[in-house]
């Protein structure tokens, strides 16, 4: 259970890093981070601190309210809501972008 929660929020960090026009590496910087450790992130393999939390929200200028999706708070929709950005992801977005 715990890894749908950590796939939603990466989903989350990663639509408000492209929607503020950051890199990974931008991003990073901004919230002291390794860049590969980000990317970790976004791709919900570790499960984060509060305090790494903060540094990402602080670095894109955020809320830490606003990296939660309020999808992670309901257990019927988080798999499919995941499974719905992952699928348009695919289906619309550039392949590099599952890479990054």
């Amino acid at each position: 259970m715990t890894k749908n929660y950590l796939k939603l929020i990466g989903i989350r960090i990663r639509q408000l890093r492209k929607a503020k026009k950051l890199t990974q590496e931008d991003l990073a910087d901004k919230a002291d981070l390794n860049p590969n450790y980000l990317g970790r992130i976004e791709r919900g393999e570790i499960n984060l601190t509060i305090d790494t939390l903060m540094k990402i929200s602080e670095g894109l200028n955020i809320e830490l309210g606003e990296i939660i999706p309020s999808q992670a708070l309901n257990p019927d929709v988080r798999l499919r809501s995941a499974k719905t950005e992952l699928r348009k992801l695919v289906e619309n977005g550039d392949p590099a972008d599952l890479l990054a």
